[in-house]
């Protein structure tokens, strides 16, 4: 078993630790444990800051830390770190010795961004998703201000082991930019290419990746982009709840998806939905990996057939999913929203997509 590394993200409240440090969590293929996570779950309980809340979130942390460090998980972990206060640097010097005791390394990402930033990224549905107690913006607003009055939280050149130290400027990066600007310098292990199910949290992924289909492939899905990039936020989330939701993920970017749900006809069957594969992506295998979740998601639920629909001019399409094993069956139909679609806006190329009907029986 390789030993388990640990990666603290520190940075002034609002900065992007949680944000950044689930983009790097995907593109190394480790676990986040962002320090809300040991906040929230006590504060409907116990008084923030009392002995008991205190008592209990430092508890958690050093026992997720152990639980780790034990069983090769490595982690990236987010903290708010004091530079003016011994007490936590005390705290950083434990949770870096639990992962050094079995051989791990530990490197610390400083982030930095204005605090006009910060107080805009304070507000945004991903932090209050992930954090109810910021859901009062403007007591949270003034926490922001007040820490930075009170408080070191900048190392300011003197960080106490820089030899494992990267300052990252966040406000001109995408999260999987600086994400990738860290696994770099510190050259930490990237993830294979793999495949992995969506939950309600990540419904801002759903509606990017949904979107980026519908431009690159238009006569592809029923749905118009206008259509879709109007939906309200609270849709993405319903249809996660759903729809089991699948997604390619290489080098910490989506470049594919595809979704599994109920027919609503025969108890038997699971239909395969909204697949499509981003053109970087297509010939590296990922379509097959898509395919065989929605396959073995429909095996698990009990379902006795996958069933799919796709238009009969996408011969790569149909070539992909006849390797997997779906075979015709002979029944056609025909998408009035691709031919009413394709009328207003294909010109010589408007007609009537005629959809070839593929389907797996799966064996029990």
């Amino acid at each position: 078993m390789e030993p388990a590394n640990l990666v603290i993200v520190i940075g002034p409240p609002a900065v992007g630790k949680m944000t950044v440090g689930r983009a790097l969590a995907r593109l190394c293929g480790m676990g986040l444990f962002h320090n809300h996570a040991s906040i929230e779950p006590f504060l409907e309980v116990f008084e923030y800051g009392s002995a008991s809340f205190r008592r209990l979130s430092s508890g958690m942390r050093s026992r997720v830390f152990e639980e780790a460090a034990t069983t090769g998980r490595s982690l990236v972990f987010t903290y708010v770190w004091a530079f003016d206060s011994p007490s936590d640097r005390e705290a950083i010097d434990a949770w870096s010795k639990i992962f050094e005791d079995v051989g791990g390394k530990v490197f610390f990402v400083e982030l930095r961004a204005t605090q006009q930033t910060r107080l805009a990224r304070n507000r945004t549905a991903e932090r209050l998703r992930a954090k109810p107690s910021k859901l009062d913006v403007e007591r949270s607003d003034r926490y922001v201000r007040v820490v930075d009055e009170q408080h070191v939280l900048s190392s300011n050149g003197d960080f106490p082991y820089p030899d494992r130290h990267l300052v990252v400027q966040t406000e001109d990066l995408t999260p999987l930019e600086a994400a990738r600007r860290i696994r770099d310098h510190f050259g930490l292990p990237s993830a294979p290419p793999r495949v992995e199910r969506l939950g309600v949290e990540d419904a801002d992924r759903l509606r990017t990746l949904r979107l980026r289909a519908l431009q690159e492939a238009p006569d592809a899905f029923a749905s118009t982009y206008e259509e879709t990039a109007r939906r309200p936020p609270e849709s993405w989330r319903t249809a996660l709840a759903d729809l089991a939701t699948f997604f390619a993920v290489i080098d910490g970017e989506d470049v594919g998806m595809v979704r599994g749900a109920p027919s609503s006809d025969c108890a038997d069957d699971a239909f395969l939905l909204s697949m499509w594969v981003a053109p970087e992506a297509r010939g590296t295998g990922m379509g097959e990996s898509l395919v065989t979740a929605v396959v073995d998601w429909a095996r698990d639920a009990g379902f006795s057939r996958v069933v799919l629909e796709v238009g009969d001019h996408n011969a790569q399409a149909i070539a992909l999913y006849e390797r997997m094993g779906f075979e015709p069956t002979g029944r056609t139909g025909r998408s009035d929203d691709v031919q009413r679609r394709c009328g207003a806006r294909c010109g010589a190329m408007a007609h009537v997509r005629t959809l070839a009907a593929l389907s797996i029986r799966i064996a029990r």
